[in-house]
């Protein structure tokens, strides 16, 4: 969480995946970043250290507790 973009594009370089997930520095899940989102972003070398992991990620729409009851 406390990376940057070029941190992101990193990752990009080494992996298959269209979708990151975000972690806080606790292993938190907070969020998503999609390839598709940052795809104009990850071509602008001068933006990689000024432009925080937290600029970019998207909050989920919900999130489930593993321990909620389902309604079935």
């Amino acid at each position: 969480f406390d990376k940057n973009l070029g941190d992101l594009v990193q990752l990009i370089k080494q992996s298959d995946k269209n979708i990151f997930a975000v972690l806080e520095k606790s292993g938190k899940f907070v969020g998503i970043i999609e390839i598709n989102d940052v795809k104009q972003k990850i071509f602008q070398i001068e933006k990689y250290k000024n432009t925080p992991i937290k600029a970019v990620y998207k909050k989920p729409f919900a999130l489930i507790n593993i321990h909620e009851k389902m309604n079935v």
